[in-house]
């Protein structure tokens, strides 16, 4: 009975205990208040009070006609996601839709919404890779994708629209094809150990991707529709662009999780050659921050790196050369961007030490040249500065020699230490500074630092927490030498396949200790490939970058006519003939080599003809090099194109200057190009032009009172019209005066622009004439030689050349009635448009210019009115007409005799090309037969060259019948030629009295 007594209680005794215990657990679980520590990377689990973010890691997507629904896969479900495909709402609802019928399938997770031609697209993930875990969280790579329209079919789109939406979808498919994305259910990878630890104790209460470092997240754009409310926003998942590896090691019985994350900006993102430097915001190119962890037992640890181009204004764009020429921008406030960019970076990593790896001499070296320059100008104490040429100092493979840069900095490498933190959440060390590496590219000098600097803390660390000896090193363990050394020749690869679209170069190197022939090899194969890529793929790639993050948004209208849609200019045709040129004549050379012919001088002469034709068309395909690679057409903030305005239209004075080292001095940050002044049905690839906006007045050879007048009024408006014998020319030719004009007149205070129009087919007649004059030497020479061949080949050359003209570059005729029709829609645009490109520009004051055909249109254009009275274009608006070197007698010019050779030359090389309409003759086209006393004229301004083809003498007599008429004109002669008084324009008095004569008519 004791025994049963005693039982009893004991029993009893025992369940006071146990339900004592159950409460105090219960009790300490409520008003248990994580520090913030306990919210670190540590305590990833409901333990701590709902600091977990449950992302669903799988879903089912229901496809129906009217409705996209995502059933998350987890018991009890009480939140759906569904997505209207008509009018695109995204809704939670509490139950499950009727899904009868629907086309089911499994996805892991959504990356966004885009929004096409064709409407919203919905980005799912549809497979994924588990590449390792954090403190038992999963991180995944993203391995296939899906675009799920919600159009149900594109019978809404016209023909161009529905070859534009393809497009735009390429380029997003290519993004997503792109080395790597990685994201967690449950970890947040955009931030790093330190930031994690360190932020607010509110901090893993906001949800997941609001949280996220918005620097890494690159569906940020894509997912902006699921932000609007907390609901929706717990189905978006961030993602990152990068490299992720994680691996477990066991050494010496201690078992450790050692891994690299690197994580790729948002912020002026996209491809080696196109996207360089720094921008208005002090963002740079190819910014990485890489992460080294290294995780105990007890002991978290990270080493934190960054990589970023040289922070000032440069360009490096392609054509066509292999290594093209660095340019540091000039009139670019560099300090002020070069501030921002580090005051940022010291609020996210604090000291930084700035490591350039970049030549010493050369463009290279200017560029470093100009990083130290503000680096010292700054004057800022937070950073260190350390230029190591790394060729020279490591010249002939000898890379043992960088020990001499980690003699320099690894006192400061000491001193900004690491990351560590115990498992209980306690900080054992801070990381207060990181080291910013940079060559050219930031990715092959720039990977071998780093690697070595990496290095170095992980054998510290290991180290300090007793994982391995003070007398071994990394080598000494051959699996975790191995590992160490592939993990960081892969994120080398990977960041390198992401910028300039190929693997990493030296990563022989990085993966062995030591260079090697076939590592030599593979770069060459990596060079080879990069060139490649980067002249006729990046383009691409770039507007792909740029649709993906947002920096370019679709428009809804986008693609009806052709010229509203960006992605339809295409490389011109008449580029490619250089190239299809240039491997013809090396063709020919190479047969001439290997067949015999009857005689040696013979075959010589082939050689020599057939060499110096390849060398000539190799040498031209290199000089317009900018005009066949493939360049972005999206978005050209990033790319400095809007900034270096001839980039892509550079002409040959432009490239002499460059060649030359001049200085300009007009801005061409301030040149708007490109601008369809027509769109109609009948639209042209020649309505085009360009504005020149106003600059910097320094140059101004008005200097007196000239700026002071423009100040005090609105700003008149300059728009010139090229010449070219109404077959040639652009307005890009500096040797026709378009550009130079226009600069010019943004120089003086005013508004430049200068205006394409079509062209007419040169006639045969002309064309064998001027074909003549141009192969007299090869027909002499042929015939000298006895050599029927090579007359033969010319005369089929000129023919191939004259069929193109004929019947692919004018295609459909055109007359001068077209020309004065594209010159009255520009001035129409000029007149509804311009004040949105300058808002101080005048309508109201437009004066015309024009050189030699342009001038004989612009003649007519004002003198026979019926053009502008047919496009409802008041002669008032137009204050004054500048007549250069003009035509204005068709018939006879150079009013010289019936024989003269003169007006005979002149009518078989030029007026032979002009087609009339019916019933129309010369006269009825020559402007002054519409000179007439008592008629409403502006003003005009006549200037000739003093020799100008005989054509003086028409100017001569076209401003004498002004004067007879009693009509406002002045006249000037201008030493020079028919030709540089356009192309000398900015040099010769015709500047002069140019810019007296629009003050002498402004109001």
């Amino acid at each position: 009975m004791a025994r049963l007594v005693f039982a009893s209680l004991f029993l009893q005794l025992a369940l006071i205990a146990l339900l004592l215990a159950v409460l105090s657990h219960s009790v300490n679980t409520k008003i248990a208040t994580p520090t913030m520590n306990d919210t670190s990377l540590w305590s990833w689990t409901d333990t701590y009070g709902g600091y977990y973010q449950n992302i669903v890691d799988n879903y089912t997507l229901h496809l129906l006609p009217d409705y996209i629904v995502v059933q998350p896969m987890t018991r009890d479900t009480k939140e759906f996601l569904v997505i209207d495909r008509t009018h695109e709402d995204i809704q939670i609802h509490s139950t499950l839709p009727n899904t009868d019928g629907a086309i089911r399938r499994s996805i892991h997770g959504i990356i966004g919404l885009i929004n096409l031609i064709s409407g919203p697209y919905l980005i799912v993930i549809t497979s994924k890779v588990r590449v390792g875990d954090i403190n038992g969280q999963a991180i995944y790579k993203v391995q296939t994708t899906d675009i799920i329209p919600y159009a149900r079919n594109m019978s809404h789109l016209n023909e161009h629209q529905l070859k534009y939406n393809t497009k735009y979808l390429s380029m997003i498919e290519l993004v997503l094809r792109t080395e790597a994305f990685y994201f967690s259910y449950t970890y947040d990878i955009t931030h790093t150990f330190q930031r994690l630890q360190t932020s607010p104790p509110d901090f893993h209460s906001i949800p997941f991707v609001e949280r996220a470092d918005q620097r890494f997240v690159w569906n940020r754009y894509l997912l902006s529709q699921f932000l609007t409310n907390r609901a929706t926003a717990r189905f978006a998942l961030p993602i990152i662009h990068g490299f992720v590896a994680l691996h477990t090691f066991n050494i010496n019985g201690h078992s450790f999780i050692y891994g690299v994350i690197s994580r790729r900006s948002t912020y002026r993102a996209g491809t080696r050659l196109f996207i360089r430097g720094i921008d208005d915001e002090g963002r740079v190119a190819n910014f990485v921050e890489t992460e080294q962890i290294l995780q105990l037992d007890d002991i978290a640890c990270s080493y934190v790196q960054t990589r970023g181009s040289v922070p000032c204004f440069w360009a490096q764009l392609p054509d066509l050369r292999y290594k093209p020429k660095v340019t540091v921008l000039p009139s670019t406030n560099h300090m002020g961007a070069f501030r921002q960019h580090f005051e940022e970076q010291e609020r996210w990593y604090g000291r930084q030490f700035l490591i350039s790896l970049t030549n010493h001499h050369g463009a290279e070296g200017r560029l470093n040249a100009k990083y130290r320059e503000l680096y010292e100008a700054s004057q800022n104490s937070y950073l260190k500065f350390e230029d190591f040429d790394f060729h020279k100092e490591c010249a002939g493979m000898r890379y043992d020699r960088l020990t001499i840069l980690l003699a320099r900095i690894i006192a400061d490498q000491d001193d900004y230490s690491y990351f560590a933190m115990n498992k209980d959440g306690s900080l054992q060390s801070l990381q207060t500074g990181v080291f910013r590496t940079n060559c050219v590219d930031c990715l092959d000098r720039t990977n071998v630092v780093q690697t070595l600097l990496a290095r170095r803390v992980l054998e510290q660390q290991l180290k300090h927490y007793n994982v391995i000896k003070y007398n071994e090193t990394i080598d000494s363990y051959k699996q975790l030498s191995t590992m160490f050394k592939n993990i960081w020749a892969d994120n080398a690869d990977v960041i390198s396949l992401q910028y300039a679209g190929t693997g990493a170069l030296k990563t022989d190197y990085t993966r062995t200790g030591q260079r090697s022939a076939m590592g030599l090899l593979k770069d060459g194969y990596n060079s080879c490939m990069r060139y490649v890529l980067n002249n006729f793929f990046d383009g691409f790639r770039q507007d792909g970058i740029d649709l993906f993050l947002g920096n370019y948004r679709v428009a809804s209208d986008e693609g009806r006519t052709p010229e509203s849609c960006p992605i339809s200019k295409e490389i011109s045709k008449k580029y490619l003939v250089l190239p299809v040129t240039m491997f013809l004549a090396l063709s020919m050379c190479i047969i001439s080599l290997l067949i015999p012919s009857s005689s040696f001088r013979e075959q010589i002469t082939y050689v020599l003809f057939w060499g110096a034709a390849t060398i000539s068309t190799l040498a031209i395909t290199i000089f317009w090099g900018q005009e066949l690679v493939d360049a972005p057409k999206l978005y050209s903030k990033t790319s400095y194109i809007d900034r270096i305005g001839e980039t892509f239209r550079m002409t040959i004075i432009d490239k002499l200057k460059s060649l030359l080292h001049i200085t300009p001095t007009y801005d061409p940050s301030l040149t708007v190009r490109n601008i369809a002044y027509f769109s109609g049905v009948d639209a042209h690839v020649n309505n085009k032009l360009d504005i020149f906006l106003p600059a910097g007045r320094a140059n101004s050879v008005q200097t007196f009172t000239a700026q002071t007048e423009i100040d005090r009024r609105r700003i008149p408006v300059i728009v010139h019209v090229h010449g070219g014998g109404w077959v040639r020319g652009s307005r890009t030719s500096e040797g026709r005066g378009g550009p130079t004009v226009g600069r010019t007149c943004a120089q003086e205070g005013f508004v430049g622009v200068v205006i394409s129009y079509r062209l007419a087919r040169i006639s045969l007649i002309s064309y064998l004439a001027w074909s003549l004059i141009f192969g007299l030497v090869i027909i002499i020479v042929g015939i000298g030689l006895l050599s029927w061949q090579l007359i033969a080949g010319y005369v089929a050359f000129m023919a191939v050349a004259y069929g193109y003209n004929f019947f692919y570059k004018v295609r459909k005729p055109v007359n001068i009635d077209h020309m004065m029709d594209d010159i009255s829609r520009a001035l129409i645009y000029v007149r509804d448009h311009i004040q949105e490109h300058c808002s101080d520009a005048d309508p109201n004051q437009i004066f015309l210019s024009g050189h030699s055909a342009g001038t004989h249109l612009i003649s007519l254009l004002v003198l026979d009115k019926s053009h502008l009275q047919r496009h409802h274009f008041p002669l008032s608006c137009i204050r004054g007409v500048i007549a250069t070197s003009g035509i204005y007698s068709l018939a006879n010019p150079t009013h010289d005799s019936h024989n003269n050779i003169r007006s005979w030359i002149f009518k078989i090389l030029y007026s032979s090309n002009l087609i009339y309409p019916k019933g129309k003759t010369m006269k009825d086209y020559s402007p002054i037969e519409y000179i007439k006393e008592g008629d409403d004229l502006p003003p005009f301004l006549i200037l000739s060259a003093r020799y100008d083809m005989g054509l003086e003498v028409d100017g001569k007599r076209f401003y004498e019948r002004f004067r007879a008429c009693r009509q406002s004109a002045d006249y000037h002669v201008v030493s020079g030629s028919h030709g540089s008084i356009a192309s000398n324009f900015a040099k010769n008095d015709a500047r002069k009295y140019f810019f007296q004569f629009i003050h002498q008519h402004m109001t």
